[in-house]
């Protein structure tokens, strides 16, 4: 059987899963939880598919030693987990959920298309657009889904259920998408195709904020805070600048 059938066959069973669940459980959730489970998905489907080429394109493409390629992939994902202590702390306490969702996403999509430039320098920015998107999108969206419900709503568990379901779904087809036509057909290509995965997420996310799915949720706490000047200048706009 070849990559492209099994691509092909992992996709159509994951498709049909995800209309089974959304069928089952739209009564039950607000819509609010399924768009964001895409986003999330969508999120996921690009941040392995870039992590399941990195070593690969450092070695084979690259020139980097197995040793220096496997130091940069540590880093990378030492980082990655540390900055949303620091990008869930200034979503709680400036901007919002809903900033930070969306510029989390924008900066890891500028990152993953970076990515397809083949410069040392632009590599790193590519990587350091991705470790700060992270931060900004990977803790937030967990949190925003909380909002949608009352403390002690029995729904809350079966929603992060079904969100965590969205996670493993995108994680695990990215090796076999990604993965597969990055080695198969370019790694531009592979790196290309995480790019859209992140735009599409992050397109899903803005659709729903515009419709008005999010209702009120997600705003600063306290926006005069965010207004707050500093050095002359917002705090909003001194966190973008940073």
């Amino acid at each position: 059987m070849s990559g492209w059938t099994i691509m092909a066959i992992a996709w159509i069973g994951v498709i049909g899963w995800i209309s089974f669940v959304i069928f089952a459980n739209r009564k039950t959730h607000p819509k609010a939880l399924f768009l964001l489970f895409f986003a999330e998905f969508w999120e996921r489907f690009s941040y392995y598919g870039m992590r399941a080429l990195l070593i690969l394109y450092m070695t084979s493409s690259m020139g980097y030693s197995d040793d220096d390629a496997y130091g940069i992939y540590a880093a990378y994902g030492a980082m990655v987990y540390a900055t949303p202590i620091v990008g869930g702390l200034i979503a709680e306490k400036l901007m919002g959920y809903r900033k930070a969702i969306f510029w989390g996403g924008t900066l890891m999509a500028l990152g993953h298309f970076a990515m397809a430039f083949e410069y040392e320098i632009i590599f790193y920015l590519a990587l350091a657009l991705l470790i700060l998107g992270n931060g900004f999108f990977k803790p937030n969206i967990s949190s925003f889904i909380a909002t949608f419900y009352e403390k002690n709503d029995p729904r809350k568990d079966g929603a992060y259920t079904i969100f965590y379901m969205g996670i493993n779904a995108g994680a695990m087809l990215t090796p076999l998408t990604c993965g597969y036509i990055g080695e198969q057909v370019g790694w531009h290509y592979g790196f290309g195709l995480a790019g859209v995965g992140m735009v599409l997420g992050l397109v899903v996310f803005v659709i729903a904020r515009a419709k008005g799915y999010f209702e009120d949720n997600g705003h600063p706490s306290e926006p005069e805070k965010l207004a707050a000047k500093t050095a002359g200048m917002s705090r909003e706009i001194l966190i973008y600048v940073l």
